[in-house]
């Protein structure tokens, strides 16, 4: 691919400036590379680094590691921690939640097939499930109704010490009923998901709040970011990894909590049952 095709790519699709940095600075160094990086601030919003080998990637790495985003291939990935360093053994101790006595909840607002799969498996463990009424989530009267029965059921689960799914519908069906529901009340598609994804975010406040627990599952990207959001979780810290790609996380701020977030359509079918053990142990 051409260095203007990079440039042109990520450039159709925002209204920032775009820019590249080409592999002969990058080649320079990572001192160099930093400066040149500096310098480009001025000049764009969105910055392409340039690669044409794994030890390019180190340079970067070197030179950017103190960024606050970075995206890319995970091949990036690869070389950051080694300049990152270990982290130290009191940040790994500190800010862990406190383990209670309750069982631990399940959001799942994911309707790809490898979340539906792992909610059936602890269905059949028989883990309780709740499902989210979607025709009832346009009347605001309907909705707080809603948002109360499922807060309430989820909560006495966890008081007695049973892991908790609730979840929305995640058939076809389902969803072609939730948006003619919504096109009847003048509501686009994307607004519905994001109702649906912010009464799942509220019904998980709620029951936090009203039982305490610290610790919980949450499946789906636009959930995930809703219940963060709904938390007021401005920060993480990764904790450990429970299968590949996915780790549990503390939160920042206070009070801590420990949640698993995944992609919809990330984990094994068992992975819902790994992560309730992990939660229960860490």
């Amino acid at each position: 691919m051409l260095r203007s095709d990079l440039v042109g790519i990520l450039q159709s699709q925002t209204k920032r400036k775009v820019a590249l940095v080409t592999h002969e600075i990058v080649d320079k160094g990572s001192e160099a590379l930093r400066q040149e990086i500096q310098r480009m601030r001025a000049q764009c919003q969105y910055l392409i680094l340039d690669v044409t080998a794994q030890t390019a990637l180190a340079t970067i790495a070197q030179a950017v590691h103190d960024e606050p985003v970075l995206c890319g291939s995970s091949a990036i990935a690869e070389e950051l921690p080694a300049v990152w360093g270990p982290p130290g053994a009191h940040q790994q101790l500190q800010n862990l939640p406190p383990l209670t006595d309750m069982g631990i909840l399940i959001v799942a607002g994911s309707l790809m097939p490898q979340t539906a799969a792992q909610v059936e498996h602890l269905q059949h463990k028989g883990v309780p499930c709740f499902v989210l009424d979607t025709s009832r989530l346009f009347n605001s009267v309907e909705r707080e109704a809603e948002i109360v029965r499922l807060a309430a059921n989820v909560s006495d689960g966890l008081r007695i010490g049973k892991d908790v799914i609730f979840h929305s519908p995640n058939t076809p069906e389902a969803l072609e009923t939730a948006n003619r529901a919504g096109e009847a009340h003048s509501v686009s598609k994307t607004k519905v998901s994001r109702l649906v994804s912010e009464t799942l975010a509220e019904v998980t406040a709620r029951t936090l709040a009203d039982t305490g627990q610290n610790r919980l599952v949450v499946a789906g990207g636009e959930t995930s970011a809703a219940v963060c959001t709904r938390l007021g979780i401005d920060g993480m810290r990764v904790w450990r990894e429970i299968q590949p790609g996915l780790p549990s996380c503390v939160s920042l701020n206070a009070p801590p909590r420990m949640l698993v977030l995944k992609s919809g359509s990330f984990g094994k079918p068992d992975f819902f049952e790994q992560a309730l053990d992990h939660l229960k142990k860490a």
